[in-house]
């Protein structure tokens, strides 16, 4: 299930990533083929939320069905442990932590990022140290003792048994082929522009 406000573009663009391709068999009659399209997966559903404000509050809010059957909404919504209704709460909650922790993103700023391969290393690095560095207040245990077991998000879905230290972060070798030569910033232009390796 996705959910998302109203903006007209994501509907095109979802439909363009996870929607599969339909080739309509050809006809025996002359004529051009039938052009391809691409179609929504069964199984899955895609929903918006529409808030209407009035003062400064939420006065209406209402929540549509894009793509999908109400039997897929209903499903998707039953299966879910975050919510039981259409809702952004989940993705504005990280958006907003992000803007928290990263004042390349905040709004209204003079801090916005002036070289997208930085804006994107920060990135990572932010949402790295959220999960895997930070320690959050509503994930810590209480233990025998009544002490606290304090935990990161990571820590508490079990792909981490302690949090990481920033020097672990840092000089942690990723799992990956490695590069022959020494990577540079204009090594990650290229690649970005589909260049390739260095």
């Amino acid at each position: 299930m996705i959910t998302t406000d109203d903006c007209a573009n994501y509907k095109d663009v979802l439909l363009a990533q996870y929607g599969e391709l339909v080739v309509p068999p050809r006809s025996e009659r002359a004529g051009r083929p039938p052009v391809p399209f691409k179609q929504w997966p069964a199984g899955a559903a895609y929903a918006t939320v529409n808030k209407t404000y009035a003062k400064g509050r939420v006065a209406e809010i209402r929540r549509s069905l894009v793509f999908g059957t109400p039997l897929e909404l209903a499903a998707a919504l039953e299966g879910s442990r975050t919510s039981s209704t259409i809702n952004t709460s989940i993705v504005e909650r990280q958006n907003a932590t992000d803007r928290n922790y990263n004042a390349r993103k905040a709004r209204k700023t003079y801090e916005f990022s002036k070289d997208l391969l930085v804006h994107v290393a920060v990135s990572w690095w932010v949402m790295l140290c959220y999960n895997f560095h930070h320690t959050h207040r509503s994930l810590r245990l209480e233990m025998p003792d009544g002490t606290f077991e304090h935990r990161t998000p990571a820590m508490a879905i079990g792909i981490a048994s302690k949090p990481l230290s920033r020097e672990d972060i840092l000089l942690t070798q990723v799992v990956g082929t490695a590069s022959v030569a020494t990577p540079t910033l204009a090594s990650f232009r290229n690649r970005s522009r589909g260049e390739g390796a260095p």
